[in-house]
């Protein structure tokens, strides 16, 4: 019974990650770490999240923007260092319900079609990975920002998905290689990594069918609903 959990829960967070281009670690995570702990469930996600994002990136790399991605990775580089250490300063809870409740008016705000300005200068994508890699340092939190520049940008949906794949990809890079070398990647993990990769990929290929009927204003709201859920989540 474990076993088809773990892979039932593959599927659907790889299919939300492959539709609206994040949101895998904010289904797996909690489902997987009541099933297998804390110590499991973070680099089994990792992976999933790692493979997908390969994935995905090769379906949509004639159309990733390497120069709107930099200026985010950059600036989110540097936020981490500073990042990892707030964490010793500002209360953890306190900073996720603020996150929370930003994200939830900033969701309610966009729903009425009344978008924040376009960001197209780039003092605004080293602001949005600056805060980004802040919160990933300190609390592992990092998406919401560089998500919400993303939707401000107003970039169509399969530039979206390819340049916030490309941006997470220097996360996930950053990530396995801290769980390799703390010994976390062990064969048992690779062996359920394994188990769920098929589930895994069936989930990438409806994701990737889905487009036919995907339209742009569907997929803005698939976002949005995404971001509230992970809003909602912070409260938690």
């Amino acid at each position: 019974m474990e076993l088809l959990l773990i892979t039932v829960i593959a599927f659907v967070s790889t299919y939300v990650q492959t539709v609206s281009g994040f949101g895998i670690a904010l289904v797996a995570m909690p489902l997987l770490t009541s099933l297998l702990g804390l110590g499991a469930a973070s680099p089994l996600v990792a992976l999933l999240a790692f493979a997908g994002r390969v994935v995905i990136l090769a379906r949509y790399r004639g159309v990733f923007d390497l120069r709107a991605v930099l200026p985010l990775v950059i600036a989110s580089l540097i936020g981490i260092q500073i990042g990892s250490r707030l964490l010793f300063f500002v209360p953890e809870r306190a900073l996720e319900m603020t996150l929370g409740v930003l994200l939830c008016v900033y969701v309610l705000y966009a729903w009425q079609e009344r978008p924040l300005p376009e960001m197209r200068h780039t003092s605004w994508a080293f602001g949005a990975g600056f805060v980004s890699g802040v919160l990933a340092g300190a609390y592992n939190v990092g998406g919401p920002p560089v998500v919400i520049y993303a939707n401000s940008r107003r970039w169509p949906r399969d530039v979206f998905r390819s340049n916030l794949q490309g941006f997470a990809m220097f996360n996930s890079v950053a990530v396995l290689a801290t769980h390799w070398t703390n010994g976390h990647l062990t064969p048992a993990l690779w062996e359920l990594f394994l188990l769920a990769l098929p589930a895994a990929g069936l989930a990438l290929w409806l994701g990737f069918r889905s487009d036919d009927w995907l339209h742009q204003e569907r997929f803005r709201r698939i976002v949005l609903l995404v971001l509230f859920f992970s809003g909602v989540q912070l409260f938690f």
